[in-house]
């Protein structure tokens, strides 16, 4: 079992249900439109936590570059080669 797993198993589920409670009613959307730099999002196209379609929409708004791996949550440790090819190409 990898490390970040690992790590993630051992969250306290109320800490954890805090987390995504936050992610999911926070109004975060507004913090785009003063977005000055340049954006890169890489995401697993089979992530169970994150929406491929929110990251595709965000990547629209600001004109941003997404890239999309067929893995789940953890595309560095799913894909490791060719996310940190990506991640060195977005840098």
């Amino acid at each position: 079992m990898t490390t970040s797993l690992r790590f993630s198993l051992q969250t306290p589920t109320w800490a954890g249900a805090a987390a995504m409670r936050t992610l999911l009613c926070a109004e975060q959307t507004e913090a785009l439109d003063g977005l000055d730099v340049p954006l890169v999002q890489i995401i697993g196209t089979a992530d169970p936590a994150l929406s491929v379609r929110g990251a595709r929409w965000v990547a629209e708004q600001v004109g941003g570059k997404l890239i999309e791996f067929d893995c789940g949550h953890y595309p560095m440790l799913e894909m490791a080669d060719a996310f940190d090819e990506a991640l060195l190409a977005a840098v």
